[in-house]
């Protein structure tokens, strides 16, 4: 599995693919699919589900 700084640069690098062909193509990002959750695995993301658990008073 890869670490976390190679998968954060796998992530900038498609971020930033994607970004040029929304630029050449002129869509706006809502045009553009997101990543589905077989390509998200790919990458190295986590994608199950995730707990918080807090204790107190909530931060305003």
């Amino acid at each position: 599995m890869k670490n976390s700084k190679e998968r954060m640069d796998t992530l900038r690098k498609e971020f930033r693919r994607r970004l040029k062909e929304r630029e050449k193509s002129g869509k706006s990002s809502k045009d553009i699919p997101s990543l589905t959750l077989a390509e998200q695995r790919e990458l190295g993301l986590d994608t199950g589900t995730t707990v918080v658990v807090s204790f107190g008073k909530k931060r305003k």
